[in-house]
């Protein structure tokens, strides 16, 4: 009766052990999924985001940004470090030595350590004994402080040019990030605008697909009624598999367009999100603004681009490092001085000091910094080339995107026009194939040109706002398309 009892106690107790378990190990999932959950809500997969949106997201989470930013952080220390040697090095060293009774330090030494420490005595070579042979008898033990300060008086220039050189560095770090935090506002809104329009066409081509579907069924009940001839089914059949082809084609260019926009922002390939459905004279102030600039005369105004600055403030550094080579030819004068205690206890008793003015001068290196100086001479010259090349490219890249901006302004009201005309030559073609004076074909054709009319618009908009980002992307002023859409 006992043994049974036991038996169904710890029956009970292991029914008792294996729910906890299962009960611990379900809240554990139910909280790795509430976590996921959060984790999820952070971002707006899922959701319709809009321009500002995004370009605040890709400012925080792209992954291009964020190592500009830290490579900038990494620059910012050598304004210091080169500051640095305008003051005093000062070093501190202290230590402590005992002895046994011979003057020896403490040691444990075997049978060979110690005959070859015997055959050294022999030799008469001096030893670490010999060495305090002086001390006194009671003396087993050493301790010295010493405190020593270096400081430069005169360098001809050498640290306030690495100063100057290592400011620049810092200012030219500073473009070069403002540089890629443009460049991708830039990518934002153009990636934003091309998935737009990879819907618009996928759009286009459905609306296009139901139109040609509704005409094959025309057809179709025609033929059944004698009206038509096979050939117009087989031309509605044709035109049908053309358009699914470029329909797929459409589809396969929005999943790529949403690929590159989901890069752009930063995000995992899990998120899913689309752009909001913003009206597309979002930037429509800033294009009456780039239009005005372009009927100036004069040279376009490019002091903010900072491509060109990044340019000159390296240039500004490689000029500071001529000079610091240049200096090398000149002495280097500085103050140091010393200050040390001595004893066998931390009485210090025995204390010595010394300062000291030295000019140090190389008189020859084997034309070291000739070459230094020549090189650096270099560099200057070639930073200069590459600014004006660069300004050059420019003022081409300028003229490129205005001239693009006014041909996107002429396409869209062309386009504009060209659909009017379209969609009545459809409505013409359909009346004249419903009364018989008209053929399948002519629908077709007609059908395909307004699809047609219709993509070329949806193209002259992006490009109309892809031109305006490259102007602004030229002029140095990407922020202000920023704040139009903020």
């Amino acid at each position: 009766m006992s043994a049974v009892s036991d038996k169904n106690c710890f029956h009970y107790f292991n029914i008792i052990k294996y729910s906890a378990v299962f009960l611990i190990a379900g809240i554990l999932l139910l909280g790795f999924s509430l976590s996921a959950q959060g984790a999820e809500t952070e971002t707006p997969a899922g959701e319709s985001i809009t321009l500002a949106e995004s370009i605040e997201l890709a400012l925080e989470q792209n992954w291009g940004l964020m190592s500009a930013r830290e490579e900038l952080r990494s620059q910012e220390p050598m304004v210091d470090i080169a500051e640095s040697a305008r003051y005093p090095d000062i070093d501190f060293s202290t230590s402590y030595s005992r002895f046994d009774e011979t003057g020896v330090m403490d040691a444990d030494l075997d049978e060979e350590q110690l005959g070859q420490l015997e055959s050294i005595e022999d030799q008469d070579v001096p030893t670490i004994a010999n060495m305090f042979e002086g001390m006194d008898d009671g003396q087993d033990s050493m301790h010295s402080t010493e405190i020593s300060l270096q400081q430069p008086i005169y360098t001809f220039g050498r640290i306030s040019s690495g100063i100057e050189s290592a400011e620049a560095a810092l200012r030219a770090g500073e473009a070069g990030f403002t540089d890629e935090r443009q460049d991708l506002i830039h990518d934002v809104i153009t990636a934003y605008h091309n998935v737009i329009l990879a819907e618009e066409m996928v759009g286009v081509q459905k609306d296009h697909r139901e139109a040609v579907k509704s005409h094959k069924e025309v057809v179709e009940a025609n033929l059944e009624a004698g009206m038509v001839t096979e050939l117009d089914l087989y031309e509605a059949r044709v035109a049908l598999s053309e358009i699914e082809q470029e329909l797929v084609e459409a589809e396969s260019d929005l999943k790529l367009a949403r690929n590159q926009f989901r890069s752009v922002l930063g995000l995992p390939e899990t998120a899913q999100i689309s752009p909001a459905d913003e009206p597309q004279d979002s930037l429509e102030g800033m294009e009456d603004e780039a239009l005005k600039l372009s009927e100036k005369e004069e040279r376009i105004d490019l002091a903010d681009n900072p491509q060109l600055e990044e340019l000159s403030h390296q240039l500004e550094a490689s000029q500071a490092d001529t000079e610091a080579a240049e200096a090398e030819r000149y002495p280097d004068i500085a103050l140091s001085g010393s200050y040390s205690l001595e004893d066998d206890d931390f009485g210090f008793d025995e204390s010595s000091w010394s300062v000291a003015v030295s000019v140090g001068l190389d008189v020859f290196d084997g034309g070291q910094t000739r070459a230094e100086i020549e090189q650096a001479e270099a560099e200057s010259r070639q930073l200069e080339h590459a600014r004006e090349d660069m300004r050059s490219q420019l003022e081409v890249e300028y003229e490129r995107a205005f001239n693009a901006l006014s041909d996107a302004l002429s396409q869209e009201d062309l386009a504009f026009d060209m659909r009017e005309e379209a969609e009545k030559r459809v409505e013409l073609a359909e009346l004249r194939y419903a009364e018989g004076v008209g053929t399948s074909t002519d629908v077709l054709d007609a059908r395909a040109e307004e699809s047609q009319a219709r993509l070329a618009r949806k193209q002259a908009e992006y490009s109309r706002i892809e031109a305006i980002s490259d102007v602004y992307r030229v002029l140095g002023h990407v922020d202000k398309l920023f704040e139009e859409v903020n």
